[in-house]
Order: structure tokens, then sequence, then C-alpha cells
């Protein structure tokens, strides 16, 4: 705490005259502005709008800059979930168990090897299954285990190729069969993507994928006690940019499901922080999350 405030006082302050909360402030500011720019540009791209949707925040910092971030965005409402703080850890322990084979085998649709299909599957499933049997998964009983199967495919001519799904595709079926459930996936896909399809043009695939996972088993998610939290109420200074409040600070793990707290305040946790500016609500969903509401900014 020291060392950053001598940094901040160093590197900030002093060059630009001024005092050492608001050059925090202003290095806080100007990460939430490249947070909001990217977010914008990042929805731009995909033609979607940021504006009322519901921002989920996760890692260790994120907590801290969510409400600030969400009033740029022009969005009233922000969910920390439980252990946000340590979210990439907990999604590595509760992710399933899961490996993925690639091959490459150019077809076109319009002479299907379906015996060559077959094989390949064949093949991709065993060396797959293979890997998750030395990792203790018991594939040979088939329970719990998912398959996924996808075609790399396009148009004949074309340059970039996009994934298909052919999960549910049955390798026992006629080529004529096979051929009509490829095409069909291809141009659910095609048309979803670009919105439209190109009649008559002929269809190629490039490679195969195929991925079997299990699952890796529930990593229950456990509240820290008071005793590991520390003191239940304290106050703290917070900065609005105008005004500096004197806050008070609530431990996550006491926090009342179900019940609304009104800001301004501070929520501590062990690997985060959530700062509940004063025009808004936070309440304790049943799961654990925090769910906040923000109104008019001030």
């Amino acid at each position: 705490m020291q060392q950053a405030q001598q940094a901040v006082t160093r590197d900030i302050a002093q060059p630009l005259a001024l005092d050492v909360v608001s050059a925090a402030y202003a290095a806080a500011e100007i990460v939430e502005e490249n947070m909001a720019s990217a977010a914008r540009a990042h929805a731009n791209e995909w033609g979607k709008e940021v504006q009322g949707r519901c921002l989920i925040a996760f890692g260790g910092a994120a907590p801290l800059h969510a409400a600030q971030l969400a009033r740029k965005l022009k969005i009233d409402s922000v969910v920390i979930p439980s252990g946000a703080g340590v979210g990439s850890a907990i999604g590595f322990l509760r992710a399933p168990i899961r490996f993925e084979v690639v091959r490459s085998s150019f077809m076109r649709l319009d002479v299907l090897d379906t015996t060559v299909l077959a094989e390949l599957f064949d093949a991709m499933y065993a060396e797959a299954a293979q890997v998750l049997k030395g990792a203790g998964v018991d594939t040979d009983g088939q329970v719990g285990i998912a398959q996924q199967r996808e075609a790399y495919m396009r148009y004949v001519g074309q340059g970039y190729e996009i994934a298909v799904d052919i999960s549910d595709l049955e390798l026992s079926q006629a080529p004529s069969e096979q051929e009509g459930v490829l095409r069909q996936r291809f141009e659910q896909a095609y048309q979803a993507l670009y919105g439209r399809v190109i009649p008559g043009m002929a269809i190629e695939i490039l490679s195969f994928t195929l991925s079997l996972s299990a699952s890796a088993g529930e990593v229950p998610l456990q509240s820290q006690s008071e005793s590991e939290v520390g003191s239940s109420e304290a106050d703290a200074q917070l900065f609005d940019g105008i005004t500096t409040h004197t806050v008070p600070v609530k431990q996550r793990a006491q926090l009342k499901a179900q019940q609304s707290y009104s800001g301004p305040m501070l929520i501590v946790e062990a690997q985060t922080t959530t700062v509940v500016p004063a025009d808004a609500t936070v309440q304790v969903l049943a799961d654990g999350a925090l769910h906040i509401t923000l109104g008019q900014p001030l």
C-alpha cells in the first residue's frame, strides 16, 4: 500500500501537480475508459449493443472497476459471482476433462466416401478415448461421456471454411442420406453466419474434429468464515471524482442471502474488493453472487 502510494505520488501526482488521491482516481478512470472502449469496439464488430445488458465481473480487479465501467457502457446491472477473484482457477477445476482430435481429409459432398468417413471417425474416437483413459475416465462404460463431431466445410472455390456440427450424423446411413444431412447442416450454419446460401454450388470438406469430454465433478464454493476474513465492520475513504466519502466496509461472507444493501460501500473478501457506488444497491443472490443495480449517476 505504501509503495503504491509512493509510486503514484512520484510518477503521476507530482508531474501533474495533483494530490495523490486525484492522481490515483485519474489512473483508474483511464483504465476504465480503455475497457469501455474495448467493449464498444468488440460489440460493434459483431453488430451488437451493450446498452441494457448485464455486466458479469471476473478477476481480482474486476469488481473494483465493474460499477464505473457499467455506467460508461450505460449498463445498470452488474453481477459479481462467488469466487470472482479466482474465477479462472475455479473454471479450470470445474471444466470437463476433454480431448479433441483433428484430421485433414478432403472430400466433396457429391462424391462422398462414407467408408472412409466411418473409418476416420472410428480412429479419431479411439485416440481421444485413449487420452481420457489416461486421465482416469472410464470410456468403456460410455456413462457421462459426451462426443462432439465437426466438419470444416465451404463452397468449392472459397478461401475460408466454417465449422459445422455433425454430432448427430449417422455413419451407418447410405451415402445419399449422409450427403443430405451434411448439406443441410452446412447451409444452416452458412445462413446463420452470412445471411444467405448459394443454391447449386458444390460443397467440400477440408477437415474433421472429434472431441470427447467427461465431467470433472463438482468443486464446491465454500464461503469464508468470519475468522478467515477478519473484522465484520470498518470504514474506508472512497473518492468519487468530486468528494471523498466515509463508507462502510462489509465482509462478503457476512452478507445475508436475498437481502439488499444500499451504497456507497465496499465489500471485501480474500481475493478482491467490490465497489458499490452511492447511487446503487446490492443484493446477495441465492447462489452467493452479488447483484448490483445502478441508479442515475451523481
